[in-house]
């Protein structure tokens, strides 16, 4: 599934739904199909994210038995696991920086943070190579993780 979410990338180009923004825009199309955004989620998980942002949940209530994934419907944010934390952030800022779309300060603070605690390991970067094969891009934050130092929100 996206990690970007497709919503936010349909605001940034203009469009009402998908299938306008498949039918009108290169750029969409290329944001929507780019393989550096996509990540394995169980579909009930995708479903209740819909186009949350990534936030810290207060309390450990786990609805998804081991799977470390927290929501609040209330705040409207969702937590995952520790370990995809730096992977989500890389993605995100991969996201921005390729296409220009926006991630607003407070996520930006917080994906940075991610991005820290939890570094590239041996399977992304061997992701990173794979992508890169079969697309020609390569996720810049996971070649060299102090360019997100250089970013700006």
């Amino acid at each position: 599934e996206h990690v970007y979410p497709m919503s936010w990338a349909m605001r940034a180009v203009g469009c009402n739904n998908r299938d306008e923004c498949r039918r009108h825009s290169r750029r969409f199309n290329q944001i929507e199909s780019d393989m550096h955004n996509f990540y394995p989620s169980l579909k009930e998980i995708n479903k209740l994210r819909g186009s949350a942002p990534f936030g810290i949940v207060k309390g450990e209530a786990r609805k998804f038995g081991q799977c470390d994934f927290e929501l609040d419907l209330k705040q409207r944010i969702v937590e995952p696991a520790p370990a995809s934390r730096g992977n989500i952030a890389r993605a995100m800022f991969y996201m921005m920086d390729s296409y220009g779309l926006k991630i607003f300060q407070r996520q930006a603070e917080l994906l940075q943070r991610w991005h820290r605690d939890d570094p590239p390991d041996d399977w992304e970067m061997r992701r990173n190579d794979i992508i890169d094969k079969l697309q020609s891009t390569r996720n810049r934050f996971i070649d060299d993780p102090n360019a997100v130092e250089k970013l700006r929100f």
